[in-house]
């Protein structure tokens, strides 16, 4: 769990009857000074989940999409295919930005991108292949990843039998 203080706000406010409270020495009987503090607090929890043997196929592939969402490239992923993605996502995690408006009103959504590149790490396509609905989230996960081309080329486990792939990147945004 992680948590932060993101705005702290001191305020005065003085109240006074019309015309009385203005009248020096005595005016200050009439007056009544208010102070209000507020605070503004982040708290994000994480709650891992391990799949037992006997789950199936659907919660398996769901499992890898949230992991692809969210985990950092490691040297013990063994699929080549997957080892790339994991390395597209995380360049594109590390450029996006939340925007300001939506988490401000506490919007969440889940953008899949859908990325279609070259063995040299060049960008044919980006697309938008599932919607979170909200047009902002969209638009931003879509300029981080066109913003981070070119992407490293395949590597050569990948690069000798495919030319391009199309990779699937989702993206969740949560305040």
């Amino acid at each position: 769990m992680v948590a932060g203080l993101l705005q702290s706000e001191d305020a005065k406010a003085l109240s006074q009857l019309p015309a009385l409270g203005s009248i020096p020495v005595v005016g200050r009987l009439f007056r009544s000074p208010e102070f209000q503090t507020k605070e503004s607090e982040l708290i994000i929890a994480v709650t891992p989940e391990l799949l037992t043997e006997a789950a199936d196929a659907a919660d398996r592939s769901l499992a890898l999409e949230h992991a692809l969402a969210s985990a950092e490239v490691t040297g013990s992923v063994e699929d080549p295919k997957l080892r790339y993605a994991l390395q597209v996502q995380e360049r594109i995690g590390k450029t996006m930005r939340y925007p300001q408006r939506e988490r401000e009103l506490g919007m969440e959504g889940r953008v899949k991108l859908r990325l279609h590149l070259y063995a040299d790490g060049s960008l044919g396509r980006a697309i938008i292949a599932q919607s979170s609905g909200i047009e902002a989230l969209d638009l931003e996960a879509l300029k981080a990843a066109e913003t981070q081309a070119p992407y490293p080329p395949f590597p050569s486990d990948l690069a000798q039998s495919q030319q391009d792939v199309w990779l699937d990147v989702p993206v969740i945004f949560r305040p």
